[in-house]
């Protein structure tokens, strides 16, 4: 996986482990997904988080009161929402088959597997937007 040397001989359960600081990999170094609790749909879910470097190509894609546009919406569902399989959603099934909480609380979902905190917070529209944690833009 990486270079560092994570010696996990201390049991005491404080001390921070390779698992609580890089994404999982599979021997074929295919990032292995997750289950991610999704409170406003009342599930869970199997997402593959985004490393760092691709959370901040998102994230510099928009001010901190702003959404992501559809396509890099559609974008992240489907190449990172594995189980239900939104693989092959569409633009079309977004904007005119998905509920409306359903988009975003995905989106929350990939966002938090890949450690930035954030909530779901009511549009006035009968949907959600994300609301991330400003502390996890840097």
């Amino acid at each position: 996986m990486s270079d560092f040397d994570f010696e996990d001989d201390d049991d005491s359960g404080d001390r921070i482990s390779e698992d609580d600081i890089f994404i999982r990999r599979d021997e074929d170094d295919e990032l292995l997904p997750v289950e991610q609790e999704i409170p406003a749909l009342g599930g869970t879910a199997k997402v593959v988080p985004m490393p760092y470097g691709k959370v901040q190509k998102y994230l510099g894609d928009v001010g901190p009161n702003e959404m992501l546009d559809a396509g890099a919406l559609v974008d992240i569902l489907t190449s990172h929402v594995v189980d239900p399989d939104l693989s092959g959603m569409t633009r079309d099934d977004l904007e005119e088959r998905m509920k409306p909480m359903a988009p975003q609380a995905f989106l929350l979902a990939v966002f938090q597997a890949s450690g930035v905190d954030g909530n779901l917070v009511d549009d006035g529209e009968g949907g959600a937007e994300v609301e991330l944690d400003p502390g996890n833009r840097s």
